[in-house]
């Protein structure tokens, strides 16, 4: 079966002041319709890049960006911007993603007014009503702006206004990780029902371990703009095979406030311009051994099928 969405080889680059930042470097995923995937890591690990290459947002410098199969590159402007309907994304700060000049229900009918403009005024209104009690909101919250609204009805609108066009692909970008934890069970609950209902694919992006465990599938683990893990749940967060999934895991605090296990290495201080000839992570990493220094471990298939990078996975290291 093609894919709903996947990346082949994909190496972004940024340049500042004459020199390159490899935000993403030779990443291979792939995203099946109507599949949850999670993607982690820490900050500068190359998240929001990938959500942003996915979207066609921003170009790859290498490699390629599909979605059902055709490669988002060469499409033209106009067949790109037809594909743009089924292809959408949730900010993380949803106060700042509204216009605060426009009402809720203008935010949320503005693609309309681009992928759907022979529906008229009425029609639009009706679309908007039907969606934000879709999303737990009442329809009068169309009539108020963002500056009315609290953080998690903010988000509940940003997540219609993402869902207008009748997408197949949502990706969220640290989506709840402004919001409370109360209000966050409650957006991570919307969304699990809206890909049970309207039948989402979903990537998730969040440095919050807890919150990707709940709602994805499967998760993609970045470090440094290098895959390094890939699993389903329950393989992942039971049985890590990468070191770095595992400091990540450990370094998850518990409600007192104390690491739940050893929290591992401090992290490097390399410049984010170098690129090791080896392993990214073998500065940090407690396992670490002379080839790790010299050699890029490859990506290997385990017996539950997932994927990791290490060259000691089989003898358990992380365990």
């Amino acid at each position: 079966m093609t894919p709903l969405a996947a990346t082949e080889n994909l190496v972004v680059e940024y340049r500042s002041r004459g020199r390159r930042l490899r935000a993403l470097d030779d990443v291979s995923l792939a995203l099946a319709p109507g599949e949850s995937l999670g993607i982690v890591g820490e900050s500068g690990s190359g998240k929001s890049t990938l959500a942003r290459a996915l979207l066609a947002l921003i170009a790859p410098t290498a490699g390629r960006v599909r979605y059902k199969g055709e490669d988002l590159a060469t499409l033209s402007k106009a067949a790109l911007r037809r594909r743009r309907r089924e292809l959408t994304l949730v900010f993380q700060h949803p106060g700042a993603s509204l216009d605060p000049r426009l009402t809720v229900g203008e935010s949320v009918a503005e693609p309309l007014t681009v992928h759907e403009p022979a529906l008229d005024a009425a029609a639009r209104a009706a679309r908007v009503a039907a969606l934000l009690e879709r999303v737990g909101l009442d329809p009068s919250h169309a009539a108020r702006r963002p500056h009315e609204l609290s953080g998690g009805q903010c988000q509940r609108a940003a997540i219609a206004r993402a869902l207008i066009t009748r997408p197949e692909l949502v990706v969220c970008d640290e989506a709840v990780s402004a919001l409370d934890a109360s209000v966050q069970a409650q957006i991570v609950n919307l969304l699990l029902g809206l890909m049970r209902t309207e039948r989402l694919a979903l990537v998730f992006i969040s440095h919050d371990l807890a919150v990707v465990r709940r709602i994805a599938s499967r998760v993609v683990v970045l470090y440094r703009g290098q895959l390094l893990e890939s699993a389903p749940r329950g393989a992942l967060y039971e049985r890590p095979r990468h070191p770095y999934t595992r400091l990540l895991l450990d370094s998850v605090m518990t409600l007192e406030g104390r690491p739940s296990r050893a929290a591992g290495t401090p992290p490097d201080v390399e410049s984010p311009f170098a690129r090791p000839a080896g392993c990214v992570f073998a500065g940090r990493c407690p396992h670490v051994l002379a080839r790790c220094q010299s050699e890029r471990p490859p990506l290997e298939t385990t017996e539950e099928g997932a994927t990791v990078a290490c060259f000691r996975w089989r003898e358990g290291v992380t365990r």
